[in-house]
């Protein structure tokens, strides 16, 4: 009985070593997995902010008067061309009014002179012919005395009359006239949009050192800055992919233009926060115009990225796995194995191109085989 016993124990034994020897060579097997890092591609980081496209900041001039009209409300949109206000000048208002009374007299001193022209005109024509029936009347003798002293007479009047002119007062009506016209142009001035966009009013009018209005366009864009390490790898027409710090929304674009000075107030990318020499290095601005205007809200930060190089990822037709009409590779995720679902294209060689699925930096499995399963711990 009791060798049966110990039989039966150093049985039990052999069992229990095999199966620990199996669940050693699985883990053996797990642990030399092949794996298969995607590269990380070079890029630069640009922070910005989400700005108007265009932006004019309209400030009030006393030399053109008062604001005598607002043509807009605060929030409206407008076009380039429409009337924001006009000004009045008081002060040109009371040099026309004084000119008009000047204009009035000068055209009542006309009126006179050729009212008395008129009359001089008629007393020339009634001595006239007063002397013409004195002429029928007298013999020849009085005739001749008669013609003599109507002819002096005549002469005399009909100087008298010509002598009144309205020659200067007409020239001082025409440059009165003329006065007004020019001062009239000036009394209003109208100030019209420069660019289509929406108004913002002043909090505080009579403050002159800040704008009545400012117009800033609806559409937005991305102004940023880079440093002098990365401002000769980047180039306008890039492509950029940039985080809403504040939603995470991803947004896309291209460089616009890249300023040639530096500027003062920019905000260092996030590679360079931890860097003791970033405050000593100079920014430059980046423009960078986005392919839409959704989820765009003004003054939001962002964080744009360029990748230097275009290359697609590439992975070895080794790694995949095909089940029920799709593509999946065995990706590692918190030490685990993951499958993940993946798009592709065929390449050159062995390998695929990846267009959807996995990014650069994640690991997957480079020979999956068909004891691995989702979820293997990977070591």
């Amino acid at each position: 009985m009791k060798k049966r016993k110990l039989v039966i124990g150093t049985i039990l034994i052999a069992a229990i070593n095999i199966v620990i020897s199996g669940c050693t060579s699985l883990n053996s097997k797990e642990t030399k997995m092949k794996l298969l890092s995607i590269p990380s591609k070079e890029k630069v980081f640009i922070n910005g902010t989400i700005v108007p496209m265009e932006k004019e900041e309209i400030y009030l001039d006393p030399t053109k008067g008062a604001v005598e009209i607002l043509s807009v409300e605060n929030g409206q949109t407008v076009k380039k061309g429409d009337t924001l206000f006009t000004y009045k000048n008081e002060q040109i208002t009371d040099q026309i009014a004084q000119l008009n009374l000047q204009l009035e007299a000068a055209k009542k001193e006309r009126q006179e002179l050729l009212a008395q022209k008129e009359e001089l005109k008629k007393q020339e024509e009634l001595l006239k012919k007063q002397a013409q029936e004195q002429e029928k009347k007298a013999s020849q003798e009085e005739l001749n005395l008669l013609v003599q002293q109507s002819d002096t007479k005549f002469q005399t009047e009909n100087l008298a009359s010509t002598q009144i002119s309205t020659t200067a007062v007409d020239n001082q009506i025409s440059l009165y006239e003329k006065q007004i016209a020019s001062l009239s142009e000036k009394e209003y001035y109208t100030v019209t949009s420069p660019i289509d966009g929406r108004i913002i009013l002043s909090d505080n009018e009579k403050d002159a050192t800040q704008p009545y209005i400012i117009i800033e366009s609806d559409t937005l864009y991305i102004k940023g800055s880079v440093s002098e390490k990365d401002y000769l790898k980047i180039k306008a027409e890039q492509a950029v992919e940039a985080t809403i710090l504040s939603s995470g929304d991803i947004v896309k674009g291209k460089i616009a233009s890249l300023g040639d000075r530096p500027i003062s107030n920019a905000i260092p990318a996030a590679s360079q926060l931890n860097s003791t020499a970033a405050s000593d290095l100079s920014y430059y601005e980046v423009k960078i115009n986005l392919d839409s205007q959704e989820k765009l809200i003004n003054g939001f930060h962002v964080q744009a990225v360029v990748e230097l190089t275009d290359s697609p990822i590439e992975i070895p037709k080794s790694s995949l796995i095909n089940e029920e009409g799709k593509t999946y590779v065995y990706k590692v995720e918190d030490n685990l194995l993951v499958k993940q679902e993946i798009n592709y294209t065929e390449a050159e060689g062995d390998k695929v191109i990846v267009n959807s699925g996995l990014v650069e930096e994640d690991q997957i499995v480079e020979l999956p085989t068909e004891e691995m399963k989702e979820g293997m711990p990977v070591e």
